[in-house]
């Protein structure tokens, strides 16, 4: 199933709920990965990373932030009734003029060989180093954001 319709079709509620829980929720500088719960792989009441990458969960093996955003997780849960399974999905922020290094995701718990990356606000000057719409976490990856203006994607790990 081709979700990128479906969020294309909703980004403009998909974004307020994040333009909401940006302004609304604190903003924690913590170690990346570190686990609160035996179930979750971020914190539950904010966003967390560091000071230039942050990102901001509704699902980590369980929903959680559903009351914050209600219209974003209905959406995503409509989709897991048509057969797609996301394990893991929530916002991501890249600060403007800072990058995210080369990388791979495979020493996380989970990893997930088809993610989505689907831009709610991405300034020119801002990208990502994957091939295709789906991209293998596995594989080194990077992103970039030369421009002055913060990057907020919505992302989605497929299982």
């Amino acid at each position: 199933m081709n979700i990128q319709p479906i969020l294309k079709e909703n980004h403009s509620e998909i974004y307020k709920e994040m333009m909401y829980v940006y302004k609304t929720s604190p903003k924690i500088d913590v170690t990346r990965g570190k686990e609160y719960s035996p179930n979750l792989l971020s914190n539950p009441d904010g966003w967390d990373g560091d000071e230039n990458w942050l990102n901001y969960g509704l699902k980590y093996n369980i929903w959680i932030n559903e009351n914050k955003c209600p219209f974003t997780v209905k959406l995503l849960k409509s989709l897991e009734k048509e057969g797609v399974y996301i394990d893991f999905t929530g916002f991501s922020l890249l600060r403007g003029k800072t990058e995210i290094e080369p990388h791979t995701d495979t020493k996380k718990p989970n990893f997930y060989p088809k993610s989505i990356h689907y831009g709610l606000s991405v300034p020119e000057n801002c990208y990502i180093i994957i091939d295709g719409n789906y991209f293998d976490d596995s594989l080194l990856h990077s992103a970039y954001n030369d421009s002055k203006e913060n990057r907020f994607i919505l992302y989605i790990k497929l299982v």
